[in-house]
This record gives C-alpha cells, structure tokens and sequence, in this order.
C-alpha cells in the first residue's frame, strides 16, 4: 500500500465531472417532475400547462449542467488554494493484481 498526496486538481476537469454527475441526477430529478405534472393535469389541459409540461423538465438538466460545472471549477479552485497550507489531500492506494 502506498500513499499518494493530492496538491492540486485541474479545474475544468473537475468542473465537466460535477457537471455530467449533475445532468445525470438533473435528468432523473426531470422524469420525476415529469410525471409529477403530467399527474396534476387533470381536466382540460391548456396550451400553458402543455408548454410548462414539456419545457421545465427539459431546462432542470441543462441548468444542473450550468451549476455542476461552476461548483466544480470552484471547488477545485478554493483546493488548490487550501492546499498550499494544509498539505494537500493523502490518499492511500493499495495495487491489485487481476
């Protein structure tokens, strides 16, 4: 087992990963709200209600893609700053043989 320090993270990557773990979890969230609406529509459906339907659960990802990203180019930043005076982040890595 050996032992490896992180001191520094390269941003946009950790941004576009924030991001695609965002998308994913925004795209569920989406479906959910999808038949959560489609559940409340009960009774004569206006066009607004069909606009909202097919809109909101479409902008819920692309909006968690925005946010993920931006957390993820921030955090990364906020730790290579922190990591100047604490050290940085050990890990442990053990090798297994397949």
């Amino acid at each position: 087992m050996s032992t490896v320090t992180i001191t520094k993270i390269n941003a946009i990557s950790l941004g576009k990963l924030v991001a695609i773990i965002s998308a994913v979890i925004g795209f569920i969230f989406g479906v959910i709200m999808l038949l959560f609406m489609i559940s409340q529509a009960i009774g004569p459906i206006e066009i607004m209600v069909i606009v909202k339907i097919i809109i909101i659960p479409m902008i819920i990802p692309v909006m968690n893609i925005i946010i993920g990203f931006i957390t993820g180019v921030i955090i990364a930043l906020v730790f290579n700053f922190m990591s100047r005076y604490t050290g940085g982040l050990k890990l442990e890595i053990e090798e297994v043989a397949i």
